[in-house]
């Protein structure tokens, strides 16, 4: 054989074995992309799912806050009429008070002023009818 045709010979096998090698890596990362594409579609597919559960969660505490900002609120409106109505129910109970002290009052300024009740502070009396009569039955009784 000639040195020529070694060399082509050589030179042949070397690209044989190159342009194996290429076409094995080639068909390598041909599966390399594919799997890594296959996982992207994956994880694009469980962002979406993601995304929508994301999206559910946001409109429903928008709703349990808006449902409870409104809860807040009535219950607000609510304690400010329990208030008014105290307010009402004390003025009411302090003006029957003093009706009831003008009232007393003025039965104690007649039973004095009176000649038959008069007499009967000189009888002798239950200390409880004296008390509503005449005020504290232990103070000294005018004669």
């Amino acid at each position: 054989m000639n040195l020529g045709g070694q060399i082509v010979g050589v030179f042949l096998v070397l690209a044989a074995l190159i342009g194996g090698g290429a076409a094995i890596g080639h068909a390598s990362r041909n599966g390399e992309v594919a799997d890594l594409v296959a996982q992207v579609e994956k994880l694009d597919a469980e962002k979406s799912a993601e995304t929508l559960r994301a999206n559910g969660e946001v409109a429903t505490l928008r709703t349990l806050k808006e449902t409870l900002r409104s809860e807040r609120e009535r219950r607000n409106r609510i304690g400010l009429l329990a208030q008014e109505e105290l307010a009402t129910r004390a003025d009411r109970i302090a003006g029957l008070k003093l009706k009831a002290e003008q009232l007393q009052q003025r039965i104690k300024t007649e039973a004095s002023n009176d000649e038959n009740c008069n007499a009967l502070r000189r009888l002798p009396v239950c200390a409880a009818i004296a008390d509503r009569l005449w005020g504290d039955s232990t103070a000294p009784r005018p004669d």
